[in-house]
C-alpha cells in the first residue's frame, strides 16, 4: 500500500516538492532549507524554518530537558531515601532474629533441663506440688521456645521480602540515574 502524497512549492525556492502524509518537517531537495508542514483544517502548508525558529526550538529543547533533569533528581533522591529505609528496616529484622533465636534456643534447653530435673529427681520422693510447678515452668519455657521460632521464621519471611523490595528500588534508581546521564548529554549536545 502506497503512502498518499500532494505536491507542493518549496517555500524558499519555489521547487516542486511532494509532501507524504506524516512527514512534520524535511529539508528541499534544490536549496536544502528546511521546511515545516503545517496542517490546518485540511490544507496542508510548507513554511521555511528561520535561524530564529531553530533558536526558539533550541530554547525549548533545552527548556524541557532543565525541567525533567530537575524532575528525575528529585525522583533519584526519593528512590535513595526509601532504598535506604529498605536497608535500615531489613538491618534491624535481622538483629532481632538473631535476638530471638538465641533467646528461644535457650529457653528450650532450660525447659527440657527443668523437665528432666522434675521426672528424675535424685532422692527418691518428689513433692507433687513442686513437681507440678517445676514442669509448668518447664512448659512454659518450651511454649516459648516454639512461640520463638515462630517468630523467627516470619522475620525471616520479612527480611525476604524486604530484600526483594531492596533490589526492585535499587532497579528503579539505577534506570533513573541512567535517564539523568541521558538527559545530560542531551543538554551537552544543545548547549
Amino acid at each position: 500500500m502506497s503512502e498518499r502524497f500532494i505536491s507542493l512549492n518549496c517555500a524558499n525556492c519555489g521547487a516542486k516538492l511532494d509532501v507524504f502524509d506524516g512527514m512534520e518537517g524535511f529539508a528541499c531537495g534544490h536549496c536544502g532549507a528546511e521546511m515545516l508542514v503545517q496542517r490546518r483544517g485540511g490544507t496542508v502548508v510548507l513554511k521555511a524554518v528561520t535561524e530564529g525558529d531553530r533558536r526558539l526550538a533550541l530554547g525549548t529543547d533545552q527548556m524541557a530537558a532543565d525541567l525533567t533533569l530537575a524532575r528525575l533528581k528529585q525522583e533519584s533522591n526519593e528512590l535513595s531515601e526509601g532504598l535506604q529505609k529498605l536497608v535500615d528496616a531489613k538491618s534491624g529484622v535481622a538483629s532481632g532474629s538473631k535476638n530471638v533465636g538465641c533467646v528461644g534456643y535457650c529457653s528450650g534447653i532450660t525447659g527440657a533441663l527443668i523437665l528432666y530435673a522434675a521426672f528424675h529427681a535424685r532422692g527418691g520422693y518428689v513433692d507433687p506440688t513442686r513437681a507440678f510447678i517445676v514442669c509448668f515452668v518447664g512448659l512454659a519455657l518450651i511454649c516459648f521456645c516454639i512461640y520463638c521460632y515462630s517468630a523467627l521464621s516470619r522475620r525471616k519471611g520479612r527480611e525476604q521480602r524486604i530484600e526483594t523490595q531492596i533490589v526492585e528500588k535499587q532497579a528503579e534508581l539505577d534506570e533513573v540515574k541512567e535517564r539523568i546521564a541521558q538527559y545530560r548529554r542531551t543538554l551537552d549536545q544543545i548547549k
